[in-house]
């Protein structure tokens, strides 16, 4: 059940049809890939009813390093598995800005 609530969630984020969505799915368009691995269906339902995702809002203000440090310093406050996903968040958001930065010439 969850698999169609999240599949339905996506379809409504890109405005698009079911077999458009299977299509992408198939192709491993990064876009899709993304949604399905880094957002729950929650977090694209909370989205749609406040237009904002709170988690990613705290995260947001913070750079990588200081969220870095924080979970340092909190760590044994943190269970493995929160830990792992967190650093994985960590690794992606470092990635998206490296590939936000102009090119220099």
């Amino acid at each position: 059940m969850e698999g169609r609530a999240m599949r339905k969630q996506i379809m409504k984020v890109l405005d698009i049809a079911e077999k458009t969505y299977y299509n992408w799915k198939r192709q491993k368009r990064p876009i899709i890939v993304l949604l399905e691995e880094y957002f729950t269906k929650g977090d694209l339902e909370e989205y749609f009813q406040t237009g904002k995702i709170e988690k990613l809002e705290i995260i947001k203000k913070f750079r990588t390093e200081e969220l870095r440090e924080k979970l340092t310093l909190n760590e044994a406050h943190v269970s493995g598995e929160t830990l792992r996903l967190f650093s994985e968040f960590l690794e992606w958001k470092r990635a998206r800005q490296l590939q936000e930065r102009p090119l220099e010439q």
